[in-house]
Formats: structure tokens, C-alpha cells, sequence
């Protein structure tokens, strides 16, 4: 086997001292790329969205390939990007409350976490968890490269995990570990204003970790002549990440449904923006 790449501090330690924006696509989830999935359209698919951020970007879906042209797509001398490799959950639940054990789901999540590391990312970015049972497998899993390590879940409306976890809970989660993440927070879910109010509660929490992510899918989709549209608009995104960073969100993006001109828009509201004090509509939504 061979060894994982050294870690990239300085990139990691610069991202955490700003806020930047993040691409979170999926490559296999592009029409455009399912038609055609070689590597000049992943390139251009990334090349599409580095034109309108700065900051970091996410290879998912597709491995060390993804992450190799991910590296070298980002490798321009005009440019300063972090590449993150996104890991997700299984699909399966852990148990008790499943059939897959925490051994396996450790090596699966080991497989995925070795294949970004030799394709040269910079950070593993474990996203879209709603247990804390499989994180904890994914976080164990990832440690094993060195890497740097980001962590994001999927709160529900009522502030939740899927799997009934509050956002409390989750920050005693991550305060009781011995390694922590690089940053962690909150992803896909229900929109902005949920997503928003959960990472707040977190941050609340104590948990041991001062750098927040916010990651929001454009709104609730509904399906119009068989594809999914999402309803948020990037002027919408835009009101979302200035929310978020006052929220404590220091690394904002959009998720499902964010297309370059809602990073374009996040880029430009967050652009000098100087965070002030959060007004919430409710204790569960800002």
C-alpha cells in the first residue's frame, strides 16, 4: 500500500484563518457529466466554478481520479486553492440500529479516505452525516492519512440530526474526542435558515472546535418537467452566507442545488463583509 501524501499545513492553517468559499458538486451528479465523464469534463466542469470563487474546492463522487484533476485544474500560478476530497456516509446504518459494524464501516471509509490522499487533496471533507456512530468510524478512518480532517452533518427543521441528535449532543461528540477535526459543521438539510440556526446551537455547545462550517443546499427542490430545482436564488445564497458568518461560520458555501453564479453571489456578499451580532426569527431558525 502506498503511503499517504504529507500533509499540507500551511494551505489547511491559511483557510482557517479567513473565510473563503467552497464548491461542494458532484461531479456523477451533472447531467452534462453523465452524458460524458471523461476528464476534460470534469475539468471544465471545476474550471467553471474556480472561475467564480476563491478559496477551496471538492472533489467527490469519483476518488483519486476526481482528485488528481482536481489538483491540477487548481495548480494555475493566479490562483490560491485548498482541494478538498468529500467522503460520505454509507447508506447503511451502524449497529445496533443496523447490520454494518463499526470495523467495517471503518475500512470502507479508510478505502475512500486513501484513494483522495494519494490523489493529492489537501483535506478530507466528511459531509452529509446524520450519525454520530458512522462520523466517529469515518473521523477514526480519516486520521489514518494525516490529513487535515473537516466534519459536517445534516440537521433537520427542528435543529436535529436525522438520526434525533441535537446540536448539543453533537458538540459533546466532538468535545469528548482525543482528535478533533480541522473545522466542523453543518451541510445539505433544509435550506438556509435551519441549517443557520443549527450551526449556532453548535457553536454554543463548546465543542472544542473554532472553526465553523457552513455548507446550505439552494432551499427545498421539487421536481418541474422531471429534474430537481431548487428554489433559493443566489441573491438568497448571498443574505444566507452573511447570516452564516454571524452565525461564527468562517468557511461558507452552497450545497445541493448551487450553481457558480450562487458561489459567485457568496463570494461577493462575504467580499469585506464584517460580521455583527445574528438576529433570528426563532430559536431554531436565523
Amino acid at each position: 500500500t502506498a503511503a499517504a501524501p504529507a500533509p499540507r499545513p500551511a494551505a489547511a492553517a491559511a483557510d482557517t484563518r479567513k473565510v473563503v468559499t467552497i464548491l461542494f458538486g458532484d461531479l456523477v451528479g451533472s447531467t452534462a457529466l453523465h452524458e460524458r465523464l471523461d476528464a476534460e469534463s470534469v475539468r471544465q466542469f471545476m474550471e467553471s466554478y474556480y472561475a467564480a470563487m476563491r478559496g477551496a474546492v471538492e472533489s467527490s463522487t469519483i476518488n483519486h481520479a476526481a482528485a488528481a484533476l482536481a489538483r491540477d485544474a487548481a495548480a494555475a500560478p493566479d490562483r490560491a486553492i485548498v482541494v478538498a476530497g468529500t467522503i460520505g456516509p454509507t447508506g447503511e446504518r451502524i449497529r445496533p440500529d443496523g447490520a454494518l459494524d463499526v470495523a467495517a464501516a471503518q475500512r470502507i471509509f479508510a478505502e475512500q479516505a486513501q484513494a483522495r490522499a494519494e490523489g493529492g487533496v489537501d483535506v478530507l471533507w466528511l459531509e452529509t452525516f446524520t450519525t454520530l456512530a458512522e462520523l466517529g468510524a469515518a473521523l477514526d478512518a480519516a486520521a489514518e492519512t494525516a490529513l487535515p480532517v473537516v466534519a459536517t452533518l445534516t440537521f433537520d427543521r427542528a435543529g436535529n440530526t436525522l438520526s434525533g441528535d441535537t446540536p448539543d449532543a453533537v458538540a459533546a461528540f466532538f468535545r469528548t474526542r482525543t482528535s478533533r477535526p480541522l473545522a466542523i459543521g453543518a451541510n445539505c438539510g433544509t435550506g438556509p435558515e435551519p441549517l443557520v440556526g443549527a450551526l449556532r446551537v453548535l457553536r454554543d455547545g463548546d465543542p472544542g472546535v473554532d472553526v465553523f462550517v457552513a455548507k446550505s443546499n439552494c432551499g427545498v427542490p421539487s421536481r418541474v418537467d422531471g429534474r430537481l430545482v431548487y428554489p433559493d436564488s443566489p441573491a438568497v445564497m448571498a443574505q444566507y452566507a452573511r447570516n452564516a458568518r454571524d452565525a461564527g461560520a468562517r468557511i461558507i458555501g452552497g450545497c445541493c442545488g448551487a450553481t457558480p453564479a450562487h458561489i459567485r453571489a457568496i463570494a461577493t456578499a462575504l467580499s469585506g463583509y464584517e460580521p455583527g451580532a445574528l438576529e433570528c426569527a426563532s430559536s431554531d431558525s436565523c
